[in-house]
């Protein structure tokens, strides 16, 4: 989906679904983990979805090349995948 991935952040409030669809969401980006947990400098970073509560600091996600979405809009992307 992507290309060449490290990682994927995917962050938004308790309860918005990321946990429930965290599967679903690394086979839609081809990663191969997950971890969700809300401290994003333990997180691994090659192949791995990582939840979060935490909006994350994109000025330092963007430069290493980790892609970050909030929950919302990484439905929205695999709903249209789907259609």
């Amino acid at each position: 989906m992507l290309g060449i991935v490290k990682s994927v952040v995917v962050y938004g409030p308790q309860g918005s679904g990321k946990s429930m669809h965290a599967e679903e969401i690394k086979n839609f980006f081809g990663l191969k983990k997950i971890y969700d947990g809300m401290c994003l400098g333990s997180a691994p970073q090659l192949n791995t979805l990582i939840l979060t509560n935490l909006t994350p600091d994109f000025r330092l996600l963007d430069p290493i090349g980790i892609k970050h979405f909030h929950i919302d809009d990484v439905l929205e992307k695999i709903k249209g995948a789907r259609q």
